[in-house]
């Protein structure tokens, strides 16, 4: 006895078999295609920025605060009165900063000098795993292996991937040595030059390095030469009316000198300035009131005496 198909039915086996091996072909054809397809990139890590800034809070870059204004005055003469020019008000931070004497916050492009930055951007792969030295002054990070930054030093923060340095101000004015009263009362323009010292270097009065030498972090010293063990930090030379340079704190070796009085210094992590720091020899009349240095200077005028016949 057969049974009896319901109407409308329709035996779909035999048609089945004959899409089995297109589907098997299509199949096969997915898997040779994903196996060609590239391995997915592993994620890269994020750039690390590090930023050189006058507060944790803000996280001001310093360079933001850098401002050049000459300072000027009015002569009156007997009938007429001219503008004249009295120095410069200035506002600089470090110059020739690095870290690990291979990154620099000074930007070059094919060896020609194009500005400056107080933030900036590494590739995690290429300052590589380990601890790292931002200089001047000696200030250690590390990056792990995990990508992550970290340290120690008491003016260094880590937020992410971005490593702030905070810097201090340090205003040096020079000052009418033969009059009395507050700095801005008796300031004078003056050629000033601050410098870093290399560590092992102990000032002596009776043997000072040339400062017409001086040591560039970008260029490495000819074999055989002797490395210069001044660095200029000043990024600008001028008749300072009075300058104020944003610094990183330097307790290594007597840290800081200033020129031409070969006064050096010490700046600490809390901002304060230590001109006994490193046993470096003081300078007769050189003061410190607070974050400012006060460097004496002494106006001589008169008329030269001329020879009688």
């Amino acid at each position: 006895m057969h049974s009896r198909r319901p109407a409308g039915f329709t035996n779909i086996r035999p048609r089945a078999q004959k899409l089995l091996p297109l589907l098997l072909l299509l199949v096969l054809a997915l898997a040779v295609v994903a196996r060609d397809q590239p391995a997915a990139a592993p994620d890269k890590p994020p750039t690390i920025t590090v930023k050189l800034v006058t507060d944790f809070a803000s996280s001001k870059p310093v360079s933001d605060l850098e401002s050049l204004q000459p300072v000027k005055t009015t002569v009156f003469n007997r009938g007429d009165s001219h503008e004249v020019t009295l120095g410069e008000r200035c506002t600089l931070w470090v110059r020739n900063a690095h870290i690990d004497g291979k990154f620099f916050f000074e930007r070059y492009y094919q060896d020609k000098y194009i500005g400056r930055n107080a933030v900036l951007d590494i590739d995690p792969q290429q300052l590589g795993v380990g601890e790292h030295v931002l200089q001047p002054g000696n200030h250690r990070f590390t990056l792990g292996a995990d990508g992550r930054l970290s340290s120690d030093d008491p003016n260094i923060r880590v937020a992410g991937s971005t490593l702030l340095l905070k810097l201090h101000p340090v205003t040096v004015y020079a000052v009418d040595a033969g009059r009395t009263g507050p700095a801005e009362f008796r300031l004078l323009p003056a050629d000033i030059g601050l410098l870093s010292l290399d560590p092992d270097v102990k000032l002596s009065p009776q043997a000072l390095p040339d400062p017409r030498l001086t040591h560039d972090p970008r260029t490495p010293t000819p074999k055989g030469a002797k490395q210069p063990v001044l660095t200029n930090v000043l990024s600008h030379q001028k008749q300072f009316y009075p300058l104020t340079v944003w610094l990183p704190a330097n307790q290594i070796g007597q840290g800081y000198v200033l020129y031409p009085s070969w006064q050096a210094f010490h700046l600490r992590p809390d901002g304060a300035i230590d001109l006994e720091g490193g046993k470096a020899p003081r300078v007769a009349g050189v003061q410190v009131q607070g974050k400012d240095i006060l460097l004496p200077y002494r106006k001589f005028s008169g008329e030269s005496a001329q020879p009688r016949a």
